[in-house]
């Protein structure tokens, strides 16, 4: 059994395209990781999907705890450094809970 890859990014804009965007770019992104050979976990390509599918928040508040759940099972974190990333409240906040329990960062150029 290989590492469990937990992979950030943006997601949040008052502007849904650009949340659309980022939603694509990252289902690429994780699909290329897995496609690799990786298990990797995005709350990102998991979440969008389900708010097509029923009614809830799509804000950090909401989210927080799910995806926290999900990093502190993951070996990993990616960060995917789409436009924004740095301003990304959700984002850096799951940077500072790996950086608490030393799950390794690695931070990854968009192509």
């Amino acid at each position: 059994m290989g590492n469990i890859i937990y992979i950030a990014v943006p997601y949040s804009d008052k502007d849904k395209e650009v949340v659309e965007k980022r939603y694509k770019d990252t289902c690429n992104y994780v699909a290329k990781v897995v496609a690799e050979g990786n298990v990797a976990f995005s709350a990102i390509v998991y979440g969008h999907t389900l708010l097509k599918y029923h009614e809830m928040p799509n804000d950090w508040e909401f989210w927080e705890n799910f995806c926290n759940s999900f990093l502190l099972k993951s070996d990993e974190l990616h960060v995917y450094m789409l436009d924004g990333w740095e301003n990304s409240v959700g984002l850096n906040r799951e940077i500072e809970l790996a950086k608490q329990y030393n799950i390794p960062i690695t931070y990854i150029d968009v192509c």
